[in-house]
């Protein structure tokens, strides 16, 4: 985690930070986490990203 704060810090506004609290390294439609794969899949399919960074809590 500290080195994805580091990087979050680097990049400033141009980036979001999004985490899930559910170990390992797949998240994104590997753990059925809805919080972090609807932020993702809103990026993807829109380009829209959260207005701040996003702490999603485990399933």
């Amino acid at each position: 985690m500290h080195s994805a704060l580091k990087t979050r810090a680097a990049l400033g506004d141009r980036a979001r930070l999004v985490t899930a609290d559910q170990g390992g390294h797949l998240a994104y439609l590997f753990l059925d986490n809805k919080c972090a794969n609807d932020v993702v899949t809103t990026f993807l399919a829109a380009g829209e990203r959260p207005d701040e960074d996003t702490a999603c809590p485990p399933n």
